[in-house]
Formats: C-alpha cells, sequence, structure tokens
C-alpha cells in the first residue's frame, strides 16, 4: 500500500495528501544510514529514577524547520483517541508532562518530551475523531507525513490500544504503512486493569497471531513493571542498538 493511500484512508485523522515513493524510499534509506552514528549509550530505566522534572516538555511543532535540532534518538506515539495514550506517557516517565483530558482528540501538533539523556518521545495526534474541520485535518496530513517520513532520527512507533477493542482497519493500515517504510512497530495494549491478568494475556497472542504482529504489550498504568517492559524492549531495540 502507498503510503498516500495510507493517510488518505485514516478516518477524521491525520491523512488526507499523497506522497511521492521516491522521495519516500530516499528519506527513508537517509533515516536508515543515519540511526546507525547516534550514540550509544547504556540502559539505565528511566522509571527507576521517577523524579518529577527529568522528563521535560521541549516544544510543540508542525512542520520541520521547528522540530528540535536532531539529537537523541525519537520514539513516536500514536493511538486512537481515547486510547490511553497520554496516560501510558505519564506512567513511562512517571510524572505528569503529557495533558490527559476529557475530551477526545485533543493533541493537535507534535509534542516532544525529552526523558532524560536517554531519548525524545514524540506525541501524536490521535486518528478517528471526528470533531474536525477539513483544514485541520489537511494540516494534520502534512505535519504527520512530514515527520514520519523525514524525521533521521526517528528510532520506532510504539501504537497504543485500548485492549478492550477489537484491531480495526485504522490499525491495520497503520501497520501497513510501517512495514512499507521500515519502521520498527510496537502495540501497547493499554488499559489492562479492566480485565482479568488471563484475559490480558488472551489478548495479547490474539492480537499476535491474527495481525501477524511480533512485539505486542498489555499495560496497566497501577502496574509499573508493565510499562517498564515496554521501555526496556524499545531501549534495546531502538535507542541503544
Amino acid at each position: 500500500m502507498e503510503p498516500g493511500l495510507f493517510f488518505s484512508q485514516l478516518v477524521f485523522s491525520w491523512v488526507l495528501g499523497e506522497i511521492n515513493g521516491k522521495i519516500f524510499d530516499l528519506n527513508l534509506q537517509i533515516r536508515k544510514k543515519s540511526l546507525k552514528y547516534w550514540k550509544k549509550i547504556d540502559y539505565v530505566p528511566f522509571m527507576t529514577k521517577n523524579k518529577v522534572g527529568k522528563a521535560i516538555f521541549l516544544k510543540s511543532a508542525v512542520f520541520p524547520q521547528d522540530y528540535p535540532r536532531p539529537g537523541k534518538i525519537e520514539i513516536a506515539l500514536a493511538g486512537r483517541s481515547n486510547s490511553g495514550k497520554s496516560s501510558f506517557i505519564n506512567a513511562l516517565v512517571g510524572s505528569k508532562i503529557a495533558k490527559v483530558s476529557q475530551v477526545p482528540g485533543k493533541t493537535r501538533l507534535l509534542n516532544f518530551f525529552s526523558v532524560g539523556d536517554h531519548y525524545i518521545l514524540v506525541d501524536m495526534p490521535g486518528y478517528g475523531f471526528a470533531a474536525r474541520s477539513g483544514q485541520e485535518m489537511e494540516e494534520w496530513t502534512q505535519m504527520v507525513e512530514s515527520y514520519l517520513t523525514v524525521r533521521e532520527n526517528l528510532g520506532g512507533l510504539l501504537l497504543t490500544m485500548d485492549i478492550r477493542r477489537k484491531w480495526d482497519q485504522e490499525e491495520k493500515m497503520l501497520k501497513e504503512f510501517c512495514e512499507r517504510v521500515g519502521l520498527p512497530l510496537i502495540v501497547v495494549l493499554t488499559k489492562a486493569d479492566k480485565i482479568s491478568r488471563a484475559q490480558a494475556n488472551q489478548a495479547v497472542q490474539t492480537m499476535k497471531n491474527k495481525n501477524h504482529l511480533n512485539n505486542v504489550f498489555a499495560v496497566s498504568n497501577l502496574e509499573s513493571s508493565s510499562v517498564r517492559a515496554v521501555e526496556e524492549f524499545f531501549f534495546n531495540e531502538w535507542v541503544k542498538k
């Protein structure tokens, strides 16, 4: 599936435009080569520090020229509106840096958070929320396309999803998009505390088997070890590697 087609099909969200395939592939090659030169560091689980202020908000951006200067590896987070993405971010860093809203779809920019000396989290706008104007959706299209295709220090994408929801067309297209551009993907099934542990384990296995996914984690913000397992995995695979 061409990236433009993926973006045009996401319901009421990021994407309506088309991407030139040749430029897309060139940007992908540049990103892969660039990742080899980022500083390798030893892993110290950030969550064990649990120090308020260690994770800090850097800036919000729309256009590439406004992104923070490339340095540390960036980890992007995507998810359907109301998927628990902001709560997961807060649990991940041990402080309330991401605003948890009762109104879905409040995130409208790319929000960059520096996590100590280790990496940068990039909170992306949620998809699947209808209360947006056509102009807003077109602006989101350009913003998300640009970031995912040209950001040379992007390590991978975390896709948050309510564990009680079924894998839908939007998630399928996002997975295919990641495969198309060679972007590593981790599916984070949030709100695992809403169901039993046995049900959560079954949900993980079903998600892997039915959708041909390798990296799926069930997390509960009430159980720090589940969130830490996600961080340890992406750090070793994407940041330290």
